[in-house]
């Protein structure tokens, strides 16, 4: 997703974050390797940080992008720590969109925490809306097990 971002905005400059835990097939190296082959100028940086307890020389940021990463996080049990983490670093009047499997209760058991959350760190909701309002979903990715709890949650930081 970073480098269709990167070809499409040639002038921004970019950070990537990952845990790239050992069970994963892929690394910062790969990504690193990719952007090079792909001939991507962007100014990029990948870092290796958990997202639920970014740090804080991270930066700020004009905008911010998470795709079914919060549900992922295995060191919290509460995914809207890593919400509010991405929240933290976002500029204001700053965008955010964030695609995760908001509408899982196994995930999320309380939906209007996410709101809390999103509304503790100043932030306005201006676009929700489940994955398969947004994209056609062929079976089996529209199946509950798979994408079918996923919703885009998009907004900005107020003033």
């Amino acid at each position: 997703m970073l480098a269709k971002i990167a070809k499409q905005h040639p002038e921004a400059e970019l950070v990537g974050i990952d845990y790239w835990g050992d069970n994963w097939e892929y690394s910062k190296e790969l990504c690193i390797h990719n952007f090079k082959a792909e001939n991507i100028v962007n100014k990029v940086e990948f870092r290796k940080e958990t997202a639920s307890n970014l740090p804080d020389d991270l930066g700020m940021f004009d905008c911010i992008i998470s795709c079914l990463t919060f549900h992922e996080v295995q060191d919290v049990k509460d995914k809207t720590i890593p919400i509010r983490e991405a929240l933290r670093h976002l500029k204001k009047g700053g965008a955010f969109i964030f695609i995760d499997l908001f509408q899982d209760p196994k995930y999320y058991p309380e939906r209007n925490k996410i709101d809390n959350v999103i509304e503790s760190q100043n932030g306005i909701v201006t676009e929700r809306k489940s994955l398969s309002e947004i994209l056609e979903l062929p079976f089996p990715l529209k199946h509950k097990k798979v994408l079918g709890y996923a919703e885009l949650i998009a907004g900005r930081i107020g003033e």
